[in-house]
Parts: C-alpha cells; structure tokens; sequence
C-alpha cells in the first residue's frame, strides 16, 4: 500500500509537441517529447525517446506516404490504361467501319465492272450466232431458189412436151383424115379439102397451145405456191433453231458467267476481308505498341515523382529533426543549469 501511495504521489508523466516555424514560412510540428520525473539521472527531465519517436513517426509517415501515392499511381495508371482502352477500341470499331464500307464499295465496284463485261460477252456473242445464222439462211434460201428453178424447168418441161406429143398426134390424124378425103378428088375440090384440113390442124394447134399456155401458168403457179411455203418452213424452222441455238449458248454462257463472277467476287471478299485484318492488327499492334510506350513513360514520371516526393519528404524530416534536435539540446543545457541557479553547485 505504501509503494501505491508512492507511486500515486510522484510526479506525472509530461507529453509536449513543439511547434516551430522555418526561414521559408513552413511549420513544423514535432514527434511527441516525454518528460519522465521518474527518470534517473539528468535525462528525467529529457524527452525519452524522442528522437526515436520521431524517427519512428517519420517511418510511418514516408510509409503512408509511399502507401498513399502508389495508390494514387495505381489509379492513375488503371485511369489511363481504361482511357487508352477506350480510345483504342472506339477507333478500331471506326476503322474497321471504314475498311468495311471500303471493302463493300470495292466489291460493289467489280460486280458492276463484271455485269458490265458479261452483258458485252452476250451481246457479242448473240450477235455472232445471229450473223452466222443469217449466212447460213441465206445460203440455204439460195439453194432452195435454185432446186426450186429446177423443179419448174423440168415440170414445165414435162408440159411442153406432152402437148408437143398431143399436137403431132393430132397432126398425124389430119394428114391421115386429109389423104383420106383427097382420094378421087382433083382441082379445085381437091383444094378445097386440102384448105380445110389445114385450117382445122391451125385450130388444132392454137387450141393446143392455148391449153399448154394455161397449164404452163397453173403449174407455174402451183410450184411457185408451193415453194413460197416451203421458202417460208425453211425461214420459220431456221428462226426457232437460232432462237434454240441462242437460248443453249447464250444460257450456257450465262452460267460460265456466274460460276466465275462468283468466283472472283469471293476471291475479291476474301482479299478485303483479309486487308481488313491485316490492317487491324496492324492497328492493334501500333495501339499495343504505343499503349506499352505510354506506359513506360508514365511509370518513368511516376518514378520521377516519387523520387522528388521522397526528397522532398526526406528534407522536410530532417529539417524537423534537426530543429527537434536544437530544441532538445536547447533542454539539456537549461537542465544542467538549473542546479548551478538553486545550489550554485554543478554536479
């Protein structure tokens, strides 16, 4: 109970903090300085550990300094990775926007230079089939004019000759009737029978050529009907095989035209497709490339910030320790004289 009395009655612990102001206007507040009249010897009146305190508190506080600014780095730098990000894919969507409006308008470009080129081939190629048709028609027509100017020689032919025939016969029986009627005639009435026979072969004959005449027109006729419809099957027949000559090639064509626009239209898909790619990743690579540049810079700033911080820091720390050390000093010097101002003795 004695020693709790004792120990009730010492003097208390005294905890002081100096404020003090620099040549360049900063203040500066110190480590917490204990004054222990418990303390042996000259230093219960000194600050314990007051420099370690304040070595300590500086420890801590470039620790939480270092702390506070890695964070506000790391911040940083997700900042600036999440805006490179950003950029970096809203220009590889516009890029790529614009190389695909680029490929569609290349392809678009050769589809028509394609169709334009096919519709050529067509035409050119109809038109051959028609020239070749037409020369072929009109060596066929030409032939048919020449076995149908045959055909009515020979049937004329045919007619003059039969009424040739039928006109000697009927001569042949007017000599025969004649010779007949002359017997026992003589002089005038032999003459008169000779006239007679004579004026009836005429009309023998006139008659007979009549008839020839108009059968000649009629068969003229009939083979010139005849070979005008066959003129004109040759014509028709000719048209609907040009038309089935133009509809087998000009479609066979058409499907080689197809099969290679086909083709080269995805050959042409593929090519874009592939630019595109190449030109993103390109693009990724620079992107990549300068996201890796800016990086290093920003850490090389930040190391350069940190370091300066910490100078700074540092000097700040030893500016205060060296004033908390003059004070310190200051302290000890008042306590030694002390007792030379109560006893006017020095220990």
């Amino acid at each position: 109970m004695a020693g709790e009395d004792r120990e009730q009655q010492a003097p208390a612990v005294d905890r002081y903090r100096f404020r003090v102001r620099t040549k360049d206007g900063r203040e500066l507040v110190s480590a917490i300085a204990v004054v222990d009249p418990r303390a042996k010897g000259k230093n219960r009146h000194d600050p314990a550990d007051s420099l370690e305190e304040l070595d300590q508190k500086h420890e801590e506080e470039a620790g939480r300094h270092d702390e506070e600014l890695a964070q506000a780095h790391e911040e940083e730098g997700e900042r600036h990775a999440k805006d490179l990000e950003d950029h970096q894919q809203a220009a590889e969507e516009q890029h790529e926007g614009a190389l695909e409006a680029q490929g569609e308008s290349e392809v678009a470009k050769k589809e028509v230079e394609l169709d334009r080129a096919n519709a050529g081939e067509l035409d050119e190629r109809k038109a051959q089939i028609e020239e070749d048709h037409a020369a072929g028609q009109e060596e066929a027509e030409e032939k048919l004019e020449e076995e149908h100017g045959h055909k009515l020689q020979e049937e004329l032919a045919k007619v003059d000759e039969r009424h040739l025939g039928e006109l000697v016969g009927r001569g042949k029986e007017r000599a025969r009737a004649m010779l007949q009627d002359l017997r026992g005639k003589t002089g005038e009435e032999a003459d008169e029978v000779l006239q007679d026979h004579l004026d009836r072969l005429e009309d023998d004959e006139k008659e007979l050529r009549e008839k020839q005449a108009g059968e000649r027109r009629k068969k003229e006729l009939d083979l010139r009907k005849d070979q005008r419809q066959e003129l004109l099957d040759l014509r028709k027949k000719g048209a609907s095989e040009l038309q089935e000559k133009k509809d087998k090639v000009l479609e066979d064509l058409r499907k080689k035209q197809e099969e290679e626009k086909k083709k080269a239209l995805e050959e042409l898909k593929a090519k874009v497709a592939e630019k595109k790619d190449r030109a993103i990743a390109d693009l990724k690579a620079g992107f990549e490339k300068a996201k890796k540049d800016r990086a290093e810079a920003l850490k090389k700033r930040q190391e350069e910030e940190l370091k300066k911080r910490q100078e700074l820091l540092q000097g700040w720390q030893e500016e205060e320790k060296r004033r908390h050390r003059e004070l310190l000093e200051k302290k000890g010097q008042e306590d030694e004289a002390a007792p030379e101002a109560e006893g006017g003795q020095h220990p």
